[in-house]
């Protein structure tokens, strides 16, 4: 004799529609088993941070024009 639905625990019902049907076409989230995804992966985090370098580039040239002129400063006073 089935239950009736309505003897179904309601946790036991959630729990049946959140289960996926077949894991393979709703695999757990985590990291690529796929070597490309991993290499991709691993070049787009390296390119941010390149990105990041190049957009402190300004702010060297700005700190290296500053120290050369301080360092001219002392040369002259020597």
């Amino acid at each position: 004799m089935m239950p009736s639905p309505r003897s179904i625990p309601r946790a036991s019902a959630l729990e049946l529609i959140a289960t996926p049907v077949n894991p393979l076409l709703d695999p757990l989230p985590g990291p690529s088993l796929d070597l490309t995804d991993q290499i991709i992966k691993g070049l787009e985090v390296r390119i941010a941070s390149l990105e990041k370098q190049v957009e402190r580039i300004p702010d060297l040239e700005l700190q290296l024009s500053s120290m050369a002129q301080v360092i001219k400063a002392l040369q002259e006073q020597v």
